[in-house]
């Protein structure tokens, strides 16, 4: 698949999270969803934005097809997602419990230690972090790695390239 085709696919696919997507349909749209806003950026920054944001579904759908492709189901490309969100509600948090402690003591100084709720908000900001990485570590090898050449649970593979 050249990279047209794989740009048609993406947006005739826009929401599609069934089936399967080759490693070349998968990367082209990735390189179109990542150069078509920053090229339109440079004209207008807001339609950049807009873009952007119109082409999280289709990349998620791809993304999703992609790992359909090597026979693993698309929940692993949530694994990122909802560590990104553990992390920032923890983050926000902790923030929130620091500034609380902070407003309420008269003593509060760099030794404080970080005990109760604070030293649990601050664990589970390492610990999503930490799974974070890991999260996209492993998604790459997922989205990098050959197609199941045969019928798989979630269709045939993609045709061959003549």
């Amino acid at each position: 698949m050249n990279f047209t085709q794989a740009v048609k696919s993406g947006f005739r696919n826009y929401v599609k999270f069934s089936g399967r997507a080759s490693r070349s349909e998968f990367w082209w749209w990735w390189l179109f969803q990542v150069l078509a806003p920053t090229i339109v950026g440079l004209l207008a920054s807001n339609l950049a934005n807009l873009l952007s944001i119109g082409l999280i579904l289709p990349t998620l759908a791809a993304s999703v097809r992609r790992v359909h492709d090597t026979g693993r189901t698309g929940w692993w490309v949530a694994w990122p997602w909802i560590s990104f969100g553990v992390l920032i509600v923890s983050g926000i948090a902790l923030f929130i419990d620091l500034g609380i402690e902070l407003a309420t003591s008269v003593d509060w100084d760099s030794s404080t230690n970080f005990d109760g709720a604070s030293g649990m908000l601050l664990l589970v900001v390492g610990l999503s972090a930490l799974s974070l990485i890991v999260a996209f570590v492993v998604n790459l090898i997922l989205l990098v790695q050959k197609s199941d050449p045969n019928l798989n649970r979630f269709g045939p593979p993609a045709p061959p390239r003549v």
